[in-house]
């Protein structure tokens, strides 16, 4: 939110993709984190680019090197009603 992070970060789309991916995991992992659950009340009301990158339904991880190897996954869905993906690259 703040618009001086866009400067910051070289590759902005995409960090901001990660950071969202990454609270959806959270909210996944724990739907009753009231804390988490504020903040993104408050990010949506915000923020109508979060809410564009929220609702893609985007849940991005990036694992730590691990004896020099990266894993990062990535699953997607277009609506909780469809299928999901889900695609492991390493």
């Amino acid at each position: 939110m703040d618009p001086h992070s866009r400067g910051f970060f070289l590759d902005w789309d995409h960090v901001a993709d990660d950071q969202v991916g990454a609270l959806r995991a959270q909210a996944g992992r724990d739907p009753r984190d009231k804390a988490l659950s504020d903040l993104i009340g408050e990010l949506s009301t915000r923020s109508d680019e979060f809410v564009a990158r929220w609702a893609r339904q985007n849940v991005r991880l990036h694992r730590p090197p691990a004896n020099g190897c990266t894993t990062e996954w990535s699953a997607t869905s277009s609506s909780p009603a469809t299928h999901s993906s889900c695609s492991v690259t390493t």
